[in-house]
């Protein structure tokens, strides 16, 4: 025995959109808290003996309007297993070798972090780290930087971001 539901939106009672499917059968989740956060500007160098929260002030977009520009910061608007991604562009310093992070913190504690060595040198540098991970609804979430560098570059054209969505 088979079963068909011919449906093409899903509502809540309240009439919002929770899926609509189109006529090629794909499906679009329009109200799943999405965010994409860059930096408008440059920002200065990321400290060399403790994190640096990275200050993403603008978006691409925020779907359920849970990133905050201001402390650069998303929220978990429900309990639930999230995908972030984040990364970073920025010109070392001109002398010394250090390591160097980037991090993705979940209440205050590391959820993703990459690191390499950064040689004595003025080169342009960047690197980027992704996570999967289940979180109660209310954690702060951020992006931070650790390491010899003169600053890190902005705009949004992909090279210092930050992201994330709810996978379900």
């Amino acid at each position: 025995m088979t079963s068909t539901i011919k449906v093409q939106n899903i509502k809540h009672t309240n009439d919002t959109t929770a899926m609509t499917i189109d006529n090629a059968g794909r499906i679009f989740t329009p109200a799943r808290p999405s965010f994409k956060a860059y930096m408008s500007g440059d920002q200065s160098a990321p400290s060399q003996s403790t994190f640096t929260t990275i200050q993403f002030n603008a978006e691409n977009h925020d779907i359920g309007g849970n990133f905050n520009t201001s402390n650069y910061t998303f929220t978990t608007p429900v309990a639930g297993v999230y995908y972030f991604y984040t990364s970073y562009s920025y010109v070392a310093g001109a002398s010394g070798t250090g390591g160097a992070i980037i991090s993705i913190r979940a209440g205050g504690t590391a959820i993703a972090a990459v690191d390499w060595l950064v040689e004595n040198t003025s080169a342009r540098w960047g690197a980027s780290c992704s996570t999967v991970v289940s979180l109660s609804a209310g954690v702060g979430v951020t992006s931070l930087a650790y390491g010899p560098a003169r600053s890190i570059f902005g705009g949004d054209y992909g090279q210092t971001q930050f992201c994330g969505y709810l996978i379900g």
